[in-house]
């Protein structure tokens, strides 16, 4: 724990921000709900999958305050059920906003091939027919931005997870 936080706060010496905690999983996702709850200006958000109501709750509210949302999930994990079921309670909150003030995207995205990759590497997979997935965790609410390994699942709670939060500062938020 303290070479990972020796680490974070030695990556932030530039001018981009600086380091303010390094969260396990359960104090991951308080920060998360707690960031987005004060969101003011905007929200992005970037993971694999995500089944927890308590943040899509937290998403909806934001919406409701006018703060513009970007997220990227990856595709395969949005089309399962239970996620669609939380980005689609998201998208309608935006039914209840006036147009001008619609700010919600929703994209989905996957990665390259992984055929290349194992040929470049001399070896065969089983899964080399398929591609890669969007496989970060990121949030950034305003000037707090949250980075690691947490996934945005109820089963990531039971997990060592890490995730570093900075403050950025005006040239980490132009970046």
């Amino acid at each position: 724990d303290l070479l990972a936080r020796q680490f974070a706060q030695a990556s932030l010496r530039d001018s981009l921000g600086s380091f303010v905690a390094l969260h396990d999983a359960a104090h991951t996702l308080l920060r998360w709900v707690e960031l987005i709850s004060r969101a003011r200006g905007c929200i992005d958000l970037i993971c694999y999958t995500f089944d927890l109501d308590v943040v899509v709750s937290a998403l909806e509210e934001a919406r409701r305050r006018h703060v513009a949302i970007r997220l990227l999930i990856n595709k395969a994990s949005a089309a399962t059920k239970s996620t669609k079921q939380l980005l689609d309670r998201l998208e309608s909150v935006e039914g209840h906003v006036k147009p001008a003030q619609r700010k919600l995207q929703i994209r989905v995205a996957e990665g390259t091939p992984l055929r290349e990759q194992y040929t470049r590497a001399g070896t065969n997979s089983p899964i080399q027919s398929k591609k890669g997935i969007v496989h970060a965790k990121f949030l950034r609410v305003d000037s707090s931005l949250l980075v690691g390994s947490c996934n945005w699942t109820t089963s990531s709670q039971c997990n060592r997870e890490a995730v570093v939060e900075t403050g950025l500062t005006a040239d980490g938020l132009a970046r």
